[in-house]
């Protein structure tokens, strides 16, 4: 199983001004989300960490658009082994502290 820690796009940009600034403060509503990929049972990322745009409407399609950006590297895995964490989730990563697959964060 993999790990994926979505990351929120106001920190990573060093704020930067570019969003609407009376848009909800919610990652989720962001343009774009930043993904980092952890391997199951170790404490380091894998990689470096890639834009998803625009966010998908939940997990379950976050974890499809990671898998066919990052194909090759999760050539052995399908999207459904995917784990997705909230940002600022720090390793170990837990299975019951994961982003459940029906969660739609859009509405």
């Amino acid at each position: 199983m993999h790990s994926l820690q979505q990351r929120n796009n106001d920190e990573d940009d060093n704020n930067n001004n570019n969003l609407d600034n009376n848009s909800n403060n919610d990652v989720h509503s962001s343009i774009f989300c930043w993904v980092q990929l952890y391997y199951k049972e170790k404490e380091e990322p894998e990689g470096r960490v890639f834009k998803i745009k625009p966010v998908p409407d939940d997990v379950d399609a976050l974890a499809k658009e990671v898998k066919e950006e990052r194909r090759n590297t999760l050539s052995h895995c399908d999207a459904t082994d995917l784990s997705v964490y909230s940002p600022g989730t720090k390793p170990p990563f837990a299975q019951g502290n994961s982003i459940k697959p029906a969660r739609n964060w859009k509405s």
